[in-house]
């Protein structure tokens, strides 16, 4: 029987958690490590990338290396319903915010206005043809959905674990162009 996705929603979120901090921080940095020596971080000048919570892959790596590099970071910010990227400079620039995500306080929003661009995006689970199960609330989809120009510049991160052979997906589903779990990379067109 086919799972639906508020099943493996269920079951992923609960592995996910289960990871001790140790775990979580040593997967984390196989993931990240994976995302350096992509093509697309080491030529974009930003980074849109997401604050993770409930053991959600760790992004300060990724954070330090843009820093280091001279690249923009922005981050999520929920307003009304609808997700926007604005980006920030140190961890002085962001506020505990919607479900207790820390997010950008300023206001200097992110426009997909060139090509050295790349956006990090987290989910709960993704299959084989680069499906992409989320939290549920449909925020990237309607995000990429209102900005075009981002979905070329798309990556998804995750553990192996969260990988299975295949997901639910809907017609309003938008698959990253890349996801990058700890031991392996699946990329599309």
């Amino acid at each position: 029987m086919e799972k639906s996705k508020q099943q493996i929603r269920a079951m992923l979120k609960d592995k996910r958690m289960d990871m001790n901090r140790q775990e979580v921080l040593e997967r984390s940095a196989r993931v990240q490590d994976q995302v350096l020596a992509t093509e697309e971080f080491q030529k974009a000048d930003t980074v849109c990338l997401y604050l993770p919570i409930h053991n959600e892959v760790e992004m300060e790596k990724i954070i330090q290396a843009c820093r280091a590099l001279g690249k923009r970071t922005a981050a999520p910010r929920i307003r009304d319903g609808e997700m926007e990227f604005f980006y920030f400079d140190s961890d002085a620039d962001l506020a505990e915010g919607f479900y207790g995500i820390r997010e950008p306080k300023g206001n200097d929003a992110v426009s997909w206005d060139r090509d050295k661009m790349l956006m990090i995006m987290p989910g709960v689970a993704f299959d084989e043809a680069g499906h992409r199960i989320g939290h549920g609330g449909g925020y990237y989809d309607r995000y990429l959905a209102r900005n075009p120009k981002a979905l070329g510049h798309t990556m998804a991160v995750c553990y192996d674990f969260q990988i299975l052979p295949q997901v639910p997906a809907e017609s309003f589903d938008i698959r990253p162009r890349k996801i990058v779990a700890e031991t392996r990379i699946i990329g599309y067109i």
